[in-house]
């Protein structure tokens, strides 16, 4: 076991991609089948090891275990800095994805001295070249771009090939929070987009829903093996309004109801019966008080379709 899930919401903008081609110079990343803004597995990497490699505080007096989380977490790269081996490391990153709608926005940047960022370090003469320089005649240059406004992602680490511990699970997820915290993730950081905050409530309603979905799926499952009468029982107690109504009492009612003419069927949902009421410990021969015991009718009433 290791690594986990976590949900971490945007507390302003966030913007990924600004360097894919778009008709406004200014692209964002969506996600290729999703068709959502999200942040790529390999972008969640690099910004953990990057904290791992120049911010996390706990390693700061400690090169030995700042080199072995790195080779640990990340994998080797013979000829890096203390890599003697090409080697995979133990954590598969997955793309952070929205788990609900996401709001836009349109956001504006205005580069005053564009010539200057580009061409700043061609400059050989200042006085022929005024284009380029930096100066306060030139004029802002508004370029606007989209950037998400408010999101709340799903970042998912799992283990690749050896089990990582729990603790050491943990402390994955931990780093990635602290690194979005204060580093953020996506694109112009330095002005502060990318920040996010943890949602736990958000995640446990995600692990709820994911749950139920999972036992829907195993009931679908056991169904599709049932013959088509222990089907038809399986959905009506499935199925029933009264939650606290035992499952015997249930099917008794409809048996007795005549809501199955054969034969056959008749018996095997009796036995059906017979069985619930034993494992209840209310399946009695024998009377115990008259006129009141009705596990007792209960029991003689299934009996007439056992003989």
């Amino acid at each position: 076991m290791g690594g986990g899930n976590i949900v971490l919401e945007t507390t302003w903008n966030f913007v990924t991609g600004m360097g894919l081609p778009h008709p406004i110079e200014n692209g964002l990343a969506w996600h290729p089948t999703l068709g959502v803004p999200y942040l790529s597995g390999s972008g969640v990497k690099g910004l953990l090891r990057a904290w791992v490699e120049e911010w996390m505080d706990e390693l700061d007096d400690n090169t030995n275990q700042r080199l072995r989380l790195r080779q640990s977490w990340f994998g080797m790269h013979k000829g890096d800095s203390g890599d003697n081996v090409d080697a995979a490391g133990d954590l598969i990153f997955f793309d952070a994805i929205p788990v609900a709608p996401v709001e836009l926005t349109m956001d504006i940047m205005t580069p005053h001295m564009g010539k200057w960022y580009e061409n700043g370090g061609k400059i050989t003469n200042p006085a022929n070249q005024p284009e380029n320089v930096p100066a306060d005649w030139h004029d802002p240059v508004p370029v606007p771009f989209l950037a998400v406004k408010k999101a709340k992602f799903l970042f998912s680490i799992v283990p690749s090939q050896r089990l990582v511990d729990k603790a050491e699970g943990k402390k994955v997820l931990d780093a990635l929070i602290e690194a979005i915290e204060m580093l953020g993730a996506g694109a112009k950081t330095a002005a502060g987009y990318g920040r996010m905050d943890k949602n736990d409530a958000i995640l446990e309603s995600l692990q709820e829903k994911i749950r139920k979905k999972r036992e829907e799926l195993q009931r679908q499952e056991k169904l599709a093996a049932m013959t088509p009468l222990e089907r038809e029982i399986a959905k009506m107690l499935h199925a029933k309004p009264d939650k606290n109504l035992k499952d015997y009492v249930l099917l008794l009612q409809k048996l007795e109801n005549g809501h199955w003419s054969d034969n056959n069927e008749r018996k095997q949902v009796a036995l059906k019966i017979k069985a619930e009421m034993e494992k209840d410990k209310v399946w009695r021969l024998t009377i115990n008080k008259p006129e009141k015991d009705k596990d007792y009718k209960r029991t003689l009433a299934v009996m007439k379709y056992l003989q």
